[in-house]
């Protein structure tokens, strides 16, 4: 047949020719020869893309009830790359298709209703549509369904769908779903707490680059609660996502700064501060850094750098960055000048500067640390300070050292030996 020749042209590159058989084909109606013509001016490969005339060639063969072609007019209108987007017409033409057999039609439409950035949110027809495609053992779409029965704003609660789903997920390699199974059995929040599942389900996800997963293990590792710490998995894990994660690159500043089973090496520690401050402009990193320049840890003192960090890092709200910023400021002037102060704050903060330098003298007075004394003693306080991230969160300390710090004996036992006063040794 005509459109035969033209796909035998098609097949050896010969666009000009393929084009002139489809065009017979297609003057008498021959859908499938409108679709090609279509996909040939649309994919931007043998031809440069005219969208009107694809769009003309798809729409002919749509007549004709091409599911090819509906879905081809449903993916123009839902990206919006040669026309404007118009969701509206995306879903016309995506459910005028037979879609309920292409899987990705189907889980862009539930991501279409699941985030209601075009409508209103239908949480209802979004589970409707990932559900068609998660019965076709698409991951993407258990995985999805998984997180609505887990915890969405819109429908109750389901942990035991939430985790059926999150494990056919995982059972196809997902790794969102194994980082979220890794997640869940770690917390034990709504499942018995099970840590060798957990790092299990985590190290499935980082074997496949899930970053999420590798930082976890990382943070895992590296704080030694519930597993043994061992910090060379942590600096692994660290390293592997360190490009992509702040929190993993100020991590390491802190490994290389204490040395805590690895030689301390304070050239490394610099840099991933620096290169945590360069890439995110993280401001824990930022204290961090300040504080190795303030006490001179690295052999030298850099006062002015340390108050422009801190500076930062107090504007963020960073623990302990205001007091030290207070004592690098006294370290540098001694007894500093109102005016002097406020214009050395200025050159460095303009729109902020003058209000951190009211609030520096004003803390100074407070808190008295022109006295030596005071000075001191907040000067010990904070020398032993490294901020690193927990997860997501902001600590000096481990959980584990928390937990370590609160006697575990119940109040009779605290009461029984401590509270009579016996010398048990």
């Amino acid at each position: 047949s005509i459109y035969r020749l033209g796909m035998i042209y098609y097949e050896r590159r010969d666009i000009d020719k393929a084009i002139y058989y489809f065009t017979q084909a297609a003057n008498q109606n021959h859908s499938n020869s409108l679709y090609q013509l279509g996909i040939i001016y649309s994919d931007n490969i043998y031809k440069p893309v005219d969208i009107m005339k694809a769009i003309n060639y798809f729409r002919q063969a749509a007549n004709q009830n091409d599911n090819l072609a509906f879905l081809k007019l449903g993916q123009i209108y839902y990206e919006g790359k040669y026309v404007d987007r118009n969701i509206k017409k995306a879903i016309y033409f995506f459910t005028k298709a037979d879609c309920y057999y292409n899987q990705n039609v189907l889980i862009e439409l539930g991501l279409i209703y699941y985030f209601g950035e075009y409508f209103p949110r239908d949480i209802n027809k979004a589970i409707y549509y990932f559900t068609k495609a998660a019965l076709q053992n698409n991951s993407s779409a258990q995985f999805m369904l998984g997180n609505i029965y887990y915890k969405d704003n819109d429908i109750k609660r389901d942990i035991k769908i939430a985790l059926s789903y999150y494990t056919l997920a995982a059972n196809q390699k997902n790794s969102e779903a194994l980082y979220k199974l890794g997640i869940i059995y770690f917390k034990g929040k709504y499942v018995n707490q099970d840590i060798k599942k957990a790092i299990d389900y985590l190290n499935q996800a980082a074997i496949q680059n899930n970053r999420d997963a590798q930082y976890k293990l990382g943070s895992i590792y590296f704080e030694g609660l519930y597993v043994k710490y061992d910090i060379d998995l942590a600096i692994k894990y660290f390293k592997s996502v360190s490009h992509l994660n702040q929190y993993a690159k100020n991590n390491l500043g802190i490994i290389y700064k204490t040395g805590k089973g690895v030689e301390s090496n304070l050239n490394d520690s610099i840099y991933y501060f620096k290169e945590a401050i360069k890439q995110f402009g993280d401001s824990v990193a930022m204290f961090n850094l300040a504080h190795i320049y303030f006490y001179e840890e690295a052999g030298f003192l850099d006062l002015d750098e340390a108050i422009k960090l801190l500076v930062q890092s107090s504007k963020q709200y960073i623990p302990y960055s205001f007091d030290l910023l207070c004592l690098s400021v006294l370290k540098k002037f001694d007894s500093p000048k109102k005016s002097n102060l406020q214009q050395f704050f200025i050159n460095i903060d303009k729109e902020s500067g003058l209000s951190i330098a009211d609030r520096v003298i004003e803390r100074i007075e407070v808190c008295n640390f022109k006295e030596e004394n005071n000075y001191l003693v907040k000067f010990n306080d904070l020398m032993n300070i490294n901020l690193v991230y927990y997860d997501n969160k902001i600590d000096n300390m481990t959980e584990k050292k928390k937990i370590e710090f609160n006697d575990p004996r119940p109040e009779l036992n605290l009461f029984f030996y401590e509270g009579l006063g016996f010398d048990l040794l």
